[in-house]
């Protein structure tokens, strides 16, 4: 059963003056591109509200929003108040070198929907479901709570929903247990981390590798406590005995990341090519770099670069990037940069920050693609709005030669940028 407050995911942006040959509104929709999607308001999630809300903003010559309003509303005031929270934090820097007046108003549309909801169970299940939970039934007591907090026993209701998850739990099922946890963790407010707590030792204790790798995360995390390395591993551990791919990644990952002998590389490699064998994209990823640098096994940047394909398009953009900077830069082959290219943008695509810098040098050269310095400063903003301290000191060298007064405010935050990342 999907959680229904993953579905704010669905939301989708899209440009309204995008259209044609209107070069600026092509240049917002690259903009929109790398801005996060507002945050769905919970309340108007919960309620189902949808809408399309018509914003139209104004930016100045750094592209930043100097003002916003609503031109269509959605009809749910809470939307159209997020629509202009999550615009208000977009950098339109390609908008801005695109239009002759930055300051004109641009309009755009969020589009808020939610895949359309099964029907309501009919009332001869409703009550055959609602018999077997009150006889204890862990796995009707689930169903029947899980009905009431996605509202289709008509609004929803948490408190009923958290009634039923509590019962079901108290059975002794593990799978009721994790529920529970998560519905704490995930969906009452506030996150109640102590309780869950509580419920995923039980099932932890019973077997449960989901359990084991959420008491893995909130140790990892901090959530509800302090942060406690040994606990997290201890967890990540017997998670990871349960023979499960994405458990084994998560464990030979961090033991990779605090080897400091030898056993633990070994049994890092091991995990990893386990859980690489069954076809998990992050251990292949993983696997990759100990390949590409040389951890816990020779250097084989050939197997590297088979693995990172391994990997494409389930990585967020990871595996793009690396495989990327490999061709471009000819290791384990000849350099190809106009293959490069491609995987920057894909990598772009997956809001991967590292891949805007790599993919504006390649613009700025005209290395595997045509020469666009424009472009190439365009990129760059976009780059060093995400912390790149390259890309600073790129846009500081650029601005320098054209005799721009931005040149030395660049290389001064390039300079601090630089300075804070050798402090960590």
């Amino acid at each position: 059963m999907k959680n229904i407050l993953f579905l704010a995911g669905a939301l989708l942006a899209t440009s309204a003056g995008a259209t044609g040959t209107d070069a600026a509104g092509h240049a917002m929709t690259r903009d929109l591109n790398v801005c996060g999607l507002p945050a769905w308001p919970p309340a108007a999630l919960a309620r189902g509200a949808e809408g399309k809300t018509t914003v139209a903003v104004q930016v100045d010559s750094g592209g930043r929003v100097t003002a916003s309003r609503v031109d269509v509303s959605s009809g749910h005031e809470d939307l159209d108040q997020a629509a202009l929270a999550g615009i208000a934090r977009c950098r339109f820097h390609g908008l801005a070198a695109a239009a002759a007046t930055p300051t004109q108003w641009r309009p755009m549309q969020y589009v808020w929907y939610l895949p359309e909801r099964p029907a309501a169970p009919n009332a001869e299940l409703i009550a055959a479901v609602r018999a077997a939970a009150e006889t204890g039934a862990a796995a009707a007591q689930m169903e029947l709570g899980w009905w009431y907090q996605a509202g289709k026993l008509g609004n929803v209701d948490l408190a009923q929903a958290e009634e039923w998850y509590r019962r079901a739990a108290e059975t002794g099922d593990a799978a009721a247990q994790v529920r529970l946890a998560g519905f704490y963790l995930q969906t009452v407010q506030p996150p109640r981390p102590d309780d869950a707590r509580h419920w995923l030792r039980q099932a932890a204790q019973a077997g449960s590798a989901e359990a084991q790798t959420w008491l893995a995360w909130m140790a990892d995390t901090g959530v509800g406590g302090t942060r406690d390395d040994e606990e997290a591993l201890y967890w990540m551990t017997q998670a990871a005995a349960s023979g499960k791919a994405e458990f084994q990644a998560r464990l030979g990952n961090r033991l990779l990341q605090r080897a400091d002998n030898d056993a633990d590389r070994v049994r890092a490699i091991e995990l990893l090519e386990r859980a690489a064998q069954q076809d998990h994209a992050m251990a292949s990823f993983f696997l990759a770099r100990s390949h590409e640098q040389g951890i816990g096994m020779p250097r084989d940047e050939a197997r590297a670069a088979t693995l990172y394909r391994a990997a494409l398009g389930r990585s967020n953009g990871r595996a793009e990037y690396q495989l990327a900077a490999m061709l471009e830069e000819g290791r384990g082959g000849p350099a190809y940069p106009a293959a490069a290219a491609p995987l920057y943008r894909q990598a772009m695509q997956a809001s991967f920050p590292p891949a805007f810098g790599r993919y504006a040098r390649l613009l700025e050269a005209g290395s595997g693609v045509a020469r666009d310095e424009t472009r190439a400063v365009e990129i760059y903003l976009q780059a060093a709005d995400m912390g790149d301290c390259e890309a600073m000191r790129a846009l500081g060298r650029l601005y320098q030669q054209r005799g721009a007064k931005d040149a030395y405010e660049w290389i001064g935050r390039a300079l601090f940028c630089a300075s804070r990342e050798g402090g960590r």
